[in-house]
């Protein structure tokens, strides 16, 4: 039986993570022969097997049966800088606690922002006067 979309996007998906069928099958409760199965596109997982893998590499389910290649939807989502989009997927395979510091900051960021221009909004009603 031919690899399948599955069994590629697994097996891309493990090597990214630098992590071996073995351990792979440790972490998620399976043989290392079902996980070597999956990727040759000799078995196909339960949906609860989906599901794990999906979570184990923060992906959608979607994605392990979908011809794309875009793990989380760049070509489509409404982020049009995709350098930041790449930062902010690199940023969801962090620490929880990391994340809550990124988040912190973008958070700073954006009110700064919204401050400046509050002001700036707030100047042109004064020199209208």
């Amino acid at each position: 039986m031919p690899e399948t979309v599955l069994g590629t996007k697994l097996k891309k998906l493990r090597k990214e993570k630098k992590i071996t069928q073995s351990k792979l099958s440790q972490k998620l409760g399976f043989s290392e022969r079902y996980i070597s199965q999956v990727e040759a596109g000799m078995t196909r997982p339960s949906m609860d097997a989906f599901k794990k893998i999906a979570d184990f590499f923060q992906v959608p389910v979607e994605y392990l049966v979908s011809e794309t290649e875009e793990a989380n939807n760049l070509a489509t989502a409404p982020i049009r800088n995709k350098e930041l989009l790449k930062a902010f997927i690199e940023v969801d395979q962090l620490s929880q606690e990391d994340q809550k510091l990124a988040l912190g900051l973008l958070n700073a960021l954006v009110m700064n922002n919204k401050l400046k221009a509050l002001l700036a909004g707030k100047d042109n009603l004064f020199s209208a006067e």
